[in-house]
């Protein structure tokens, strides 16, 4: 019997593995979350028989990260009772600035000096700032917020001075504090939770002959956060212009890409070590983005960096990828060893794996399974579709804000925004000169 053939055909699209992330369900959430801080509420009994400094360092953080877990679902259930909180985007312009919507994803475009960016932004999204603010912002910090503030300003001193002066324009543009605006830019450094998924296709199993870039961004909503992604587009009096995909009063970068086609993806890597003082990470992964044309250079600039907390950070340009793991003492950097490259929010060189029982590490390490069976049966050309179903295997309901796949050549992306299972939404192509250039609202 002849053998099936394995390329893909225009009826169908082969490959497609059916395993897919259980949606985990509030109340199952808090019940195991629950169950695992009682059962090491008290450790000490349990090490009469093993090393106790050891397992009680295990135990301490096993804790700290359930209490965590526990703490967001709380408040998921507390924001879920109130009324639903929407954005309502409307174009408008400001100067130069506009805001317009391309299928109803919003578009802010800014130009100017960083100051006059920052004021346009703040100008254009007072409301929705404010809004983030009020009810994303301040549940999140919940009984935390004084200490986050504390530590916010401990920062401020790192970060760049033209960076200063966007977030300082946000703030005025938006008529809120300095201090409200930094807090916005730091909080990601202080509170960890997120269980973001990136894959990157080199040119050599790409289809289109150049990379591709996957992304998932899963972060907690509180059934607020989905309906407010935005893209900013920069057009620097002096520099690169630069795509972020991120939220109102957000000058930093998670997710974006610059004109030389260096793109970049952030996860959050839940290490043993707290927050050290240096520039917040977003801000820095934006300044990468301002002052790097390719993988190599980002590289330059991240060993260079004073970094605050653990992270994976995807780096792709037009024909290489690497996986940045950034563990603040000892980064180290992965490079594609089957022409792709993945990373979820644990450390895969071998010295830096470290294992805690949480919910968070336990879908990271599902995630990355499920990612790696995708990509060792993919097709020898990797397309579009076929990175959408990895996206939809691994992205997990009510937490999964952004989905996009980036075209860095292009420098154009497939996006998915305004959901909170957003990988399982339509994806709308945003072309570069589809960014760049107003539309006038």
């Amino acid at each position: 019997m002849p053998q099936r053939s394995l390329r893909p055909t225009a009826q169908r699209t082969p490959y497609l593995p059916q395993e897919r992330i259980k949606p985990m369900k509030t109340k199952k959430y808090i019940a195991l979350a629950t169950v695992s801080l009682l059962l090491f509420q008290n450790p000490v009994p349990l090490c009469a028989n093993t090393k106790p400094n050891r397992l009680l360092k295990w135990l301490k953080k096993l804790r700290q990260i359930t209490r965590y877990e526990i703490q967001m679902a709380q408040k998921t259930l507390r924001t879920k009772l109130l009324p639903p909180l929407y954005p309502h985007f409307q174009p408008n312009t400001y100067q130069q600035a506009s805001l317009t919507l391309h299928h109803s994803i919003p578009i802010l475009r800014l130009y100017g000096t960083p100051y006059q960016m920052g004021y346009q932004h703040g100008k254009l999204l007072s409301k929705q700032i404010r809004q983030l603010q009020q009810r994303y912002l301040n549940t999140f910090l919940a009984d935390n917020r004084q200490k986050a503030l504390e530590i916010s300003k401990k920062m401020a001193p790192f970060i760049p001075p033209h960076l200063k002066q966007e977030i300082q324009g946000i703030a005025d543009g938006a008529g809120l504090p300095y201090s409200e605006i930094l807090l916005a830019h730091t909080f990601l450094d202080i509170y960890r939770m997120s269980a973001c998924s990136t894959i990157a296709i080199t040119p050599t199993r790409s289809q289109l002959n150049s990379t591709l870039f996957a992304r998932n961004l899963d972060f907690p909503s509180l059934g607020i956060a989905h309906r407010f992604s935005i893209v900013i587009v920069y057009h620097p009096k002096q520099g690169k212009k630069i795509v972020s995909i991120a939220w109102p009063g957000m000058a930093g970068a998670l997710t974006g890409w610059n004109e030389n086609s260096l793109a970049l993806g952030v996860m959050v890597v839940h290490f043993e070590n707290d927050t050290q003082i240096g520039i917040p990470m977003t801000l820095l992964y934006r300044s990468i983005l301002e002052n790097a044309s390719n993988v190599s250079q980002a590289v330059n600039i991240l060993k260079q960096s004073r970094l605050t907390v653990a992270n994976n950070l995807m780096l792709v340009d037009a024909q290489h990828a690497c996986v940045a793991e950034l563990l603040p003492s000892n980064p180290q950097f992965r490079y594609p060893q089957h022409h792709w490259i993945y990373s979820t929010n644990h450390f895969q060189t071998s010295f830096l794996k470290k294992y805690f029982p949480s919910l968070t590490y336990t879908s990271s390490y599902l995630r990355a399974k499920i990612i790696y069976r995708y990509l060792k049966k993919a097709p020898p050309k990797i397309n579009i579709p076929y990175l959408q179903h990895i996206l939809k295997a691994v992205c997990i309901k009510g937490i999964n804000l952004q989905s996009m796949i980036i075209l860095p050549t292009k420098r154009s992306v497939y996006l998915s925004l305004g959901s909170d299972e957003a990988a399982r939404k339509k994806f709308i192509l945003l072309t570069w000169q589809q960014l760049i250039h107003t539309t006038q609202p």
